[in-house]
């Protein structure tokens, strides 16, 4: 008989939090479960430590393969997964111990095709920071529901008081393993574009016709002690124009521009907040971040958001730095990340 969940983890230079996060889910409450350990050709002594999980309990699996990345890697837990649902654990975080009984429970209980529940974020020190998340339980079904669903999970309109932003991760959700079969759907490579999370949900929950969200906070994710300015790079910086690249033309084809424009200024927005606090945190001389700051409002793909109404119905803190976008004004930038 096939176990209830399958949790795939992709395994990378993780040797100090592996065991953490095997244990937490070893000793889940649900013990129908299968773990498919993913070693991504690990250079240290990751592959030896899944190999020993696998030996101490039948219910651990593991892939030993060639490094391609974290969405890769996922993949190949994929096509080896047997359970009714599928969750993914990054092998640095990890989750309490009644997730998956009380996620699974709800996703049986409504008929869900897909159930979303929250995280926490926890310091190298071990301290949880509280999530401040104001998510209340909510359930889509049918085509238009999951749409509605699905722009928000693009962003929010901020033309519309009811429209809200679905902030989502594969490793926050269980997923229905048939629909992975019947799709095709798989996650893009992150060396290619960046958000390989958010790209997979645009093409999967079209073949979605029921989505769970819960505000129970079970997933516990380890903030990365690398610092900003040494984790950027312009190979990022291009992934993540490619992913904004990749979601118009989605939209264009799929949507009227009307019902996308203003979830898609919203992402966009996103993007462009992530890439200006990497240069502002960055290690360049302060006249050259100037200029990169100044070029980098100046992208020809945020005009048409500069134009747009929109633009100005955004709060205060957002329309404050929407302005300072919108004039160049780089000091503002270098100023705010330095104090933040």
């Amino acid at each position: 008989m096939n176990p209830k969940v399958s949790i795939i983890v992709p395994v990378y230079k993780v040797e100090q939090y592996l065991d953490s996060c095997v244990h937490s889910l070893l000793n889940q409450t649900l013990k129908d479960i299968e773990i498919i350990l993913v070693d991504d050709g690990s250079p240290d002594k990751c592959p030896t430590i899944c190999d020993l999980y696998a030996q101490k309990d039948t219910r651990v699996k593991v892939i030993h393969k060639t490094n391609e990345g974290l969405g890769m890697a996922r993949n190949s837990g994929i096509e080896f997964a047997t359970g009714e649902y599928i969750t993914f654990c990054d092998s640095d975080d990890y989750v309490d111990l009644e997730t998956y009984e009380t996620v699974y429970q709800i996703c049986k209980k409504k008929n869900l095709d897909m159930c979303c529940f929250q995280h926490r974020r926890i310091t190298i020190d071990g301290i949880k920071l509280e999530s401040k998340s104001k998510v209340h339980e909510e359930y889509f079904r049918g085509c238009e529901e999951v749409h509605r669903f699905l722009m928000g999970v693009i962003g929010k309109d901020y033309e519309n008081p009811k429209s809200y932003n679905y902030e989502m991760s594969s490793c926050m959700a269980l997923f229905r393993r048939s629909l992975f079969m019947e799709s095709g759907i798989r996650y893009p490579s992150e060396r290619i574009v960046a958000s390989e999370d958010f790209v997979f949900l645009l093409y999967f929950l079209p073949y979605v016709q029921s989505v769970g969200i819960i505000p129970n906070v079970f997933y516990n994710y380890l903030i990365n002690p690398v610092s900003i300015s040494q984790n950027y790079s312009e190979q990022k910086h291009e992934r993540l124009l490619k992913m904004l690249t990749l979601l118009r033309e989605y939209c264009e084809i799929n949507f009227e521009y009307a019902d996308y424009k203003n979830h898609y200024f919203s992402q966009m927005l996103r993007v462009f907040k992530i890439i200006l606090k990497y240069i502002s945190y960055s290690k360049e001389p302060f006249l050259q971040k100037v200029r990169h700051l100044s070029k980098e409002t100046r992208n020809p793909i945020l005009s048409e958001f500069y134009r747009d109404p929109v633009s100005r119905k955004y709060g205060l803190g957002n329309s404050l730095y929407i302005f300072c976008m919108k004039h160049h004004i780089s000091l503002f930038f270098i100023l705010l990340y330095k104090f933040k």
